[in-house]
């Protein structure tokens, strides 16, 4: 999805190795998908769900996708 939605920054965190970021965050379940601006939270998804987390992108970024 990094490649189709360019002005989104995507970041990976590995919760195994910074399981203080992922304490933090209120990780508790993986795959899980978080949408910020700026240090807002947005919205978060709880497993690998690509139709809700598309929307999320379309609703929260600026709609910019590469065809």
């Amino acid at each position: 999805m990094s490649e189709e939605y360019l002005a989104v920054t995507f970041a990976k965190v590995n919760v195994d190795e910074a399981g203080d970021v992922a304490a933090a965050l209120g990780v508790t379940a993986m795959p899980t998908f978080k949408l910020f601006r700026g240090r807002t939270e947005l919205a978060s998804v709880r497993g690998f769900d690509q139709k809700r987390l598309r929307a999320l992108l379309k609703e929260h970024g600026d709609g910019a996708k590469r065809d």
